[in-house]
């Protein structure tokens, strides 16, 4: 086969096929992450109780000792909810971001690769002689 055909041909897999297709694997991550987290209904949720952990308000007549009481248990679900569903959205941020570089990292890297093989090749000659 002919040398500068096959660089051509190694040139535009390189740079055209593999680099499409590296960049649809990586949204394919975003995305995982992005459902998997789901952000979406965490924040539309983010103030529902916890667990749908609820106490009752009392039927027939008025109590306010266990109307409070009520509120109370209510209001501490909420919050225990909230927190929890913030937790998990800063989890899943911190991931995205890892997510995000490590993609661009990994971007670069693939493409200053072709270039940096010859001169890895050419250091470990020279370190020979």
């Amino acid at each position: 086969m002919n040398p500068i055909s096959l660089l051509i041909g190694y040139t535009l897999w390189h740079y055209r096929h593999s680099l499409i297709s590296y960049l649809s694997i990586w949204m394919n991550f975003l995305w995982f992450i992005g459902h998997l987290f789901s952000f979406g209904s965490l924040l539309k949720t983010l103030f529902s109780p916890w667990k749908r952990m609820t106490e009752g308000y009392p039927h027939g007549g008025f109590h306010p000792s266990i109307f409070f009481q009520s509120l109370i248990v209510n209001t501490i679900m909420r919050i225990v909810g909230a927190i929890v569903r913030i937790v998990i959205i800063l989890v899943g941020i911190v991931f995205m971001v890892i997510a995000l570089l490590s993609g661009a990292v990994f971007f670069i890297v693939w493409l200053v690769m072709p270039l940096l093989i010859p001169l890895i090749i050419a250091g470990g000659v020279l370190l020979l002689i």
